[in-house]
């Protein structure tokens, strides 16, 4: 299990860059979020932390037909001074049942394979890789893959997890309100706090709209001096919750991967 409690505790572990990126790196990444903004992919939204650039934040919604459907899953992307020249290292934070949380992935487009890593992968193209990865049972040290009822919990009670979580609250404000209202209409919906409903079970006044299938990152705003987005920036583009989104094909195929996981506390 992973206690709700611990979301705090859990957000603060992944390491932070030790260093300030190199223009070059920024440049980059500023490129791969108008990128990321301007085609968004379904099922996915990121963002770079405003102290830092090379922090990442991302979430990564379920997939349908997948023990993750419902679930909305939020993790952290780290580059290096020197990016797109060496890799990132990526974690995943919200319980999940396929990885470990908090803990560094050891896949081709991680820190951890840098003799694979190409560096015209992009953003999109990294986490794209990661949900593709998450989809399959493939085995490799480290990988969790639990019973595919416990990973219907997790996505079930990933709601709850990520509104105690410090990043998701800061980065997603959006998301947040979306999940809040949620949790809020299914707690209304409780058989103890029913009232006046129809012939289907569902109270008459009660709103029906859905979380959306996928979401997208929020337009580019004004960008700071240190190249990042601001956060109250962020949370004054709001869009309302439920607003439906234009799902996107997209053509990049991801790479074939390799995967272990370790643990950061190995590498101390």
């Amino acid at each position: 299990m992973y206690p709700i409690a611990n979301a705090r505790e859990s957000f603060s572990q992944f390491p932070q860059p030790s260093t300030e990126p190199n223009p070059a790196a920024v440049r980059r990444l500023q490129r791969d979020f108008e990128k990321l903004t301007q085609e968004p992919i379904d099922g996915i939204v990121a963002v770079p932390d405003d102290a830092n650039i090379l922090v990442w934040h991302y979430v990564i919604k379920g997939s349908p037909d997948t023990p993750y459907e419902g679930g909305y899953y939020y993790g952290k992307i780290l580059f290096q001074p020197d990016f797109p020249w060496k890799p990132p290292a990526i974690c995943m934070l919200t319980p999940n049942g396929r990885f470990q949380t908090n803990t560094r992935l050891c896949l081709s487009i991680s820190d951890y394979h840098p003799e694979t890593w190409n560096p015209g992968w992009t953003v999109s193209s990294i986490l794209v890789g990661l949900q593709s990865f998450m989809n399959e049972e493939t085995p490799a040290a480290g990988v969790i893959n639990e019973p595919l009822a416990m990973r219907r919990k997790y996505a079930a009670e990933s709601r709850a997890w990520n509104l105690a979580c410090p990043g998701f609250k800061n980065f997603f404000p959006t998301l947040m309100d979306e999940q809040n209202s949620v949790m809020a209409k299914s707690a209304s919906a409780s058989p103890s706090n029913l009232h006046g409903s129809n012939s289907d079970g569902v109270n008459s006044g009660r709103d029906k709209t859905a979380v959306p299938h996928a979401f997208k990152p929020l337009r580019t705003p004004e960008r700071n001096v240190a190249g990042t987005v601001g956060i109250n920036e962020r949370r004054a583009q709001k869009r309302p919750a439920g607003a439906c989104i234009t799902e996107r094909t997209h053509s990049y195929q991801p790479p074939q991967m390799q995967c272990e996981i370790i643990d950061l506390s190995d590498d101390e």
